[in-house]
């Protein structure tokens, strides 16, 4: 992980949280890396933060759109940190298949 990951104040929230959603066994340690990379991009790893120009917020920047298909579609709730970890993986499989697509995908145009 980058340097700049242990210096930001949300990171180890983050890892906490992280450690709950593996706990859960509906995300894979081996998207660890890449899902922390993308989510550190998106948020800083801050479950709270929004986009003052869309309505995209949390570790994974949903959309209020996104937000409510994932809620429906896993009947859990955005609202808490851990699941919008869970949601995001399962984004991340349904649109990419793996983090590293994602990225890959965020390299060429600065979003997932």
């Amino acid at each position: 992980m980058k340097k700049e990951a242990a210096k930001s104040p949300g990171y180890q929230s983050y890892k906490n949280h992280l450690r709950s959603a593996l706990g859960t066994g509906k995300i894979s340690g081996d998207w660890v890396v890449g899902l922390t990379e993308l989510i550190g991009r998106e948020s800083t790893w801050n479950a709270k933060v929004g986009n003052k120009k869309s309505s995209a917020w949390g570790y994974g920047q949903f959309l209020s759109s996104t937000r409510k298909q994932y809620e429906k579609k896993m009947g859990l709730s955005y609202k808490n940190p851990v699941n919008q970890i869970i949601m995001t993986a399962q984004y991340i499989k349904d649109r990419y298949g793996t983090p590293e697509k994602a990225l890959a995908f965020w390299d060429k145009h600065n979003y997932y």
